[in-house]
Order: structure tokens, then C-alpha cells, then sequence
């Protein structure tokens, strides 16, 4: 009779663990469909991380690289480009990141420092360091990025940071925060600013386009401006053509002519050129060609000047396991709770038939 009672009581936990089973196997597959759901919302939603305002970049390929030959440049604009390393186009595929919608501030700089007490690369004894007086570059021994030597506030983008500084920026960010931030590669950061758009600038192909996106040499003043303050691109992102350039993660290098996935650094990096890091975007100072879409050029990763800054990106953290295993996992952990529960009830039950029988005997 026990080993009847025994075999029963298996059967139940074996029916519930397999009812179990479906249950979660449809949970998942919910789960996963809300998630994909989500994942279609999330595009363009803007959040607010530290006072930095990031907006959602759909994963997708484009063509990176100029559409324009040297000849087609020069007519255009009067001037030659960086056609050399502007080719060949090539595909890239990106997976979808999270971007800054405008430069990171002068104001939230300062929170940086303030908080670590960090000195940037043009504080130290000796370093590179340039101002525009109006008419011409020159250097300033004392200059820095609260001193840039032209008129600043909180909104105004932070110039006079390297590389190096910008780096130790999105380090101390992701400390902070528990997320992972980096400056952008190339590759995100002109996916990003086409948002989807294969014109020079994203705004069209002409000067009058650029006029409407961005700060260049003939609407600038000869200084820079607050950020967001002309139209964005399609993705909600500001100032991607003018103001500052922008410092990315590559290396200066090459293109390839291969397909790329989620490429972290330049194709080829020439002898000579491993510590020169590319920037984008152009500048208030720059003519409108600096300012295209596929315009790249390096600097020295020491660098600091009064013409470049940088935005950052978030990256999604991939999850540890499948979903299958997340499933097996939880279909594991849920069988162990309903044989725990079983063996509770059933000693529950033996306690009660035992005190039954001593009240009887009485």
C-alpha cells in the first residue's frame, strides 16, 4: 500500500513538472515576442542618464564611406577632400546602441572633474594645446577646457579634451552608472549621423543644407555655439555636422573593401599612425566639405584644441545564456520547489495522522 502510495505521489510530480514544462516553454515564447516588441518601441526613445540625454539607434547595414569622387568634391566645394581614406565604400552591419544626443557639455564635464579630480591632457607640463584668436591657430600654454580662450557656458559643447580625456570620461560614467560607455567607433558614428539618409549631409546636399544642420565657417561667427540648436537628424541627434569635431575609438587607418560586422577599429593602420586617433563631423571653423557625412581625419590622441569634443554611446549588454537554458534553469529550480512542497505535505500529513492516533489511544 506505502509503495502504491509512493508510485502515485511520482506520477503527480511528474504530471505537474510536465505541466510545468509547457507552461514555461509558452512563458518564453511570450516573453520573447514582448521583448522584440519592446525592442521596436525602444527606437528613438530618448532617456536621460547623469543629465546626458541618449536616444535609441536601431541596429541596421549601411554603406559607409564617400558617395563623391576627389573631382565631384572639388567642384562642389573648391576644395580637395581626404578622398584617399574616404574609399572604398563598403557594407557595414551594426547592432543597435544607445548615443548622446548632443556633444557632451562643458557643465557635465565639470561634473567629471569635480568628482575625480581628474587633469586632462592639456593641464600637464608641456603638452599640445591650441586656441583660435579669430584669425589663426595658435598655442596657449595655459589653455584648458574651462579656459579655451573664447566665450563658453555650461551648454556649450567642451573642447580642449584629448582623446585620452574623453576616454577617462566615459571610464568614470560607466563606474557610475553600471553601464558600459565609450566614445563611438566610425563606423556608429556615421551610421548615426546618416540616420538612414545617403546625401552628403543629412539634411541634403548643398550648403544650404549643411546651413540648417550645423555651425560651419560662414554661419559659425568664428566661434562655437550651445548645443541642439539646429535640426536634428531622423534619429533625434544634433550637431553631428559642425560645432566640434568629435573624437571616435578607431585608430586612423584604411578602409577595407570587405564587409563588415560591428567593426572596432580602421581597416589598415599605417606605420606611423598608431597614435592618432579619427575624429569627425568638422568644426565652426571648417568649410562645408570638413563637415560631410563621410569627412574622417585623425589626431594625435594627446591632442587638445578649441575645436574638438566628443559624444558617447551605450552599448546593450548581452545576456549571459540562451533563452533555452534560462528555461531549463527555471523548469529545474520550479520541479525542486513542487517536490519540496510535496515532502512538506506529506510530513505535514504524517504529523496529523500520528497526533490522530495518539488522541485515539487515549
Amino acid at each position: 500500500m506505502e509503495e502504491q502510495g509512493k508510485k502515485n505521489n511520482g506520477q503527480i510530480v511528474k504530471a505537474q513538472t510536465l505541466s510545468l514544462q509547457r507552461q514555461t516553454s509558452e512563458l518564453a515564447r511570450r516573453g520573447l515576442e514582448e521583448i522584440a516588441r519592446l525592442e521596436v518601441e525602444s527606437v528613438r526613445i530618448v532617456t536621460e542618464i547623469a543629465g546626458i540625454k541618449m536616444v535609441s539607434i536601431p541596429g541596421g547595414t549601411f554603406m559607409m564611406g564617400s558617395r563623391l569622387s576627389e573631382k565631384d568634391v572639388e567642384s562642389k566645394f573648391g576644395i580637395k577632400s581626404n578622398f584617399f581614406i574616404e574609399h572604398p565604400i563598403h557594407t557595414v552591419t551594426l547592432d543597435g546602441f544607445d548615443m548622446s544626443t548632443h556633444e557632451i557639455t562643458v557643465g557635465t564635464f565639470r561634473k567629471f572633474v569635480d568628482a575625480t579630480g581628474y587633469k586632462t591632457d592639456a593641464d600637464k607640463k608641456g603638452a599640445f594645446k591650441r586656441i583660435y584668436n579669430g584669425n589663426i591657430f595658435e598655442y596657449k600654454s595655459d589653455a584648458n577646457w574651462g579656459k579655451p580662450y573664447c566665450y563658453q557656458n555650461d551648454n556649450y559643447p567642451v573642447t580642449c579634451v584629448s582623446w585620452n580625456d574623453a576616454t577617462a570620461f566615459c571610464d568614470w560614467l560607466s563606474r557610475e552608472k553600471s553601464h558600459k560607455f565609450s566614445l563611438p567607433t566610425e563606423a556608429e558614428w556615421e551610421y548615426a549621423c546618416r540616420a538612414g539618409t545617403e546625401t552628403v549631409f543629412y539634411t541634403g546636399n548643398d550648403e544650404n543644407a549643411l546651413g540648417r544642420a550645423g555651425w560651419y565657417l560662414e554661419n559659425s561667427g568664428k566661434k562655437a555655439h550651445p548645443v541642439g540648436q539646429k535640426t536634428p537628424n531622423a534619429w533625434g541627434l544634433y550637431d553631428m555636422h559642425g560645432n566640434v569635431f568629435e573624437w571616435c575609438k578607431d585608430r586612423l587607418g584604411d578602409y577595407l573593401k570587405s564587409p563588415l560586422i560591428n567593426p572596432t577599429d580602421s581597416g589598415n593602420i599605417r606605420e606611423g599612425w598608431e597614435k592618432n586617433r579619427m575624429t569627425r563631423g568638422g568644426s565652426w571653423t571648417d568649410e562645408a566639405t570638413w563637415c560631410r557625412s563621410a569627412f574622417r581625419i585623425g589626431q594625435l590622441l594627446y591632442n587638445s584644441n578649441c575645436i574638438t569634443g566628443f559624444r558617447i554611446v551605450r552599448r546593450p549588454v548581452k545576456p549571459k545564456m540562451s533563452i533555452k537554458e534560462f528555461e531549463r534553469i527555471l523548469i529545474e529550480k520550479r520541479k525542486n520547489q513542487l517536490i519540496k512542497k510535496y515532502y512538506e505535505l506529506k510530513a505535514k500529513k504524517n504529523s496529523t495522522k500520528n497526533s490522530s492516533t495518539k488522541q485515539t489511544e487515549k
